[in-house]
């Protein structure tokens, strides 16, 4: 037999079962993901908050000023959502709604975490970076 000419053939049973295979993988590494993803959210938050004070102490006038402070305080904000994301939580399935559904929303949530901590470790950063160089 020749490799090169033997061909995979799927047939329409062998892809819905690919599927459903690949929606229970996804289902059972959920909390997983987000356990994952709070763990590295609240590392990158925290390391931009040692950061930010490092280069303030390394700078001529190193002082605590509003500006670092409105920084510091929307990278804290940053870190508690990502502890929010890291922390496990006891989940309860009603009966009516599928497993699917379910699982749809739990990845909104994600989402709809990830979008906010995204933007206030942006406005830590972005005020950060202002107080740093803006004197």
């Amino acid at each position: 037999m020749n490799a090169m000419n033997d061909e995979i053939r799927l047939r329409g049973q062998d892809t819905a079962d690919g599927m459903r295979e690949w929606i229970r993988s996804e289902i059972r590494r959920g909390p997983e993901s987000r356990h994952g993803l709070g763990r590295f959210l609240f590392g990158v938050s925290s390391a931009t908050m040692g950061t930010m004070v490092a280069l303030e102490k390394l700078s001529d006038c190193a002082k605590l000023d509003w500006w670092l402070g409105v920084s510091l305080a929307a990278l804290l904000v940053s870190a508690v959502i990502a502890l929010v994301l890291a922390i496990p939580k006891r989940n309860s399935f009603p009966v009516e709604k599928a497993l699917v559904v379910l699982h749809s929303e739990y990845l909104e949530r994600i989402a709809r975490f990830s979008r906010w901590w995204f933007v206030t470790w942006l406005s830590g950063v972005a005020v950060g970076v202002f107080a740093a160089i803006g004197r």
